[in-house]
């Protein structure tokens, strides 16, 4: 079955854009100080697409800045804040429109805080990059976390390959429970602890050792395929659990971004996960149906491109490990 993947591996590979970059939202909080249509603006983006994607914010003529503009940066984040008064009243027709990201990779995670202390919360995407400044309760707000994980999963790259690569090393459809489960609890533990501010590693440290474990899959598929014991299929999950443990630091980099409200933390992070979930289950579907419609493909173009999948993993894997890497030092 592994060998008659390859051509399923193929067709994720090449819509893989093999940059060393998290793609980590943006994250814009719109906070209303006062009711005559004065806020406070707070704008976050990783330092790191920062300098590949130039994306900002553009408010409407009508909002004039008010005090001055204050930039902060660290190895992670660039942070612009300032103050905006855009009238006494707020339209709906007032745009803002994040300018740029038709052309990014990442999605902005929008906050608006009304002066009452009412919340909007919301993900402009590239395809639609302008929203409205109007305000108002929105009953679905917490949905949007559930979104937001479906979303990160969705664009994870190296999330995406590992659990391609799990899914083509582990066969048996009993150790392919396991193993998803195992990981599952894994990373929805570590999500926990990084979002609640109990556990904290550097986000640079927590993408490079992810890339290095798609490198040690792609190190287990070529062992399994010499029928060679391998640590994921006889242990699967032991394996799967600590490294579930390193991509769950990953998946918290999103919420650790927008910074939660401390009185909606526990529904959104548990939105925000089960996104991640459905997410990781529509990509463990769609790879076992192409498993199942390679039955169709001649074996014998299956055994020409046998090592093809470990070999893809290994590629990209290292590639990521050696530019993040690069970034850490």
């Amino acid at each position: 079955m592994k060998i008659r993947a390859a051509l399923v591996l193929i067709f994720f590979a090449t819509t893989v854009n093999i940059a060393a970059d998290d793609i980590r939202p943006a994250w814009l909080q719109i906070t209303e100080t006062t009711s005559s249509g004065v806020f406070d603006l707070v704008w976050k983006q990783p330092a790191e697409q920062n300098r590949n994607q130039k994306i900002e914010p553009v408010f409407p003529e009508a909002c004039i800045s008010i005090n001055k503009t204050t930039f902060d940066r660290n190895e992670e984040w660039l942070i612009k804040r300032t103050r905006l008064s855009c009238g006494d009243e707020t339209s709906a027709d007032q745009m803002v429109r994040i300018n740029g990201l038709e052309h990014a990779l990442m999605s902005v995670f929008v906050r608006l805080v009304q002066v009452d202390g009412t919340v909007k919360s919301f993900i402009v995407k590239p395809s639609d990059p302008a929203f409205a400044l109007h305000w108002g309760a929105d009953d679905s707000d917490l949905f949007t976390y559930f979104q937001f994980g479906l979303e990160h999963l969705l664009a994870g790259y190296d999330h995406i390959l590992f659990v391609i690569g799990l899914v083509l090393l582990v066969r048996l459809p009993i150790k392919l429970i396991q193993v998803v489960t195992s990981f599952t609890i894994a990373h929805s533990l570590t999500l926990a602890l990084s979002t609640l501010g109990l556990v904290s590693i550097s986000q640079n440290v927590v993408e490079a050792v992810i890339a290095l474990s798609i490198v040690f899959l792609a190190f287990e598929l070529v062992r399994a395929q010499d029928h060679n014991p391998s640590l994921l299929t006889q242990y699967p999950w032991a394996m799967t659990f600590f490294l579930g443990l390193l991509h769950g630091f990953g998946f918290a980099s999103a919420l650790t971004t927008i910074d939660l409200p401390q009185e909606t933390i526990v529904p959104a992070l548990l939105l925000f996960n089960i996104g991640v979930e459905i997410g990781q289950l529509m990509l463990v579907s769609v790879v076992l149906a192409g498993l199942f419609f390679s039955r169709f493909i001649p074996h014998s173009l299956l055994m020409k491109i046998r090592s093809l999948p470990a070999y893809l993993l290994g590629s990209i894997g290292s590639f990521w490990l050696i530019q993040r890497i690069v970034v850490i030092f």
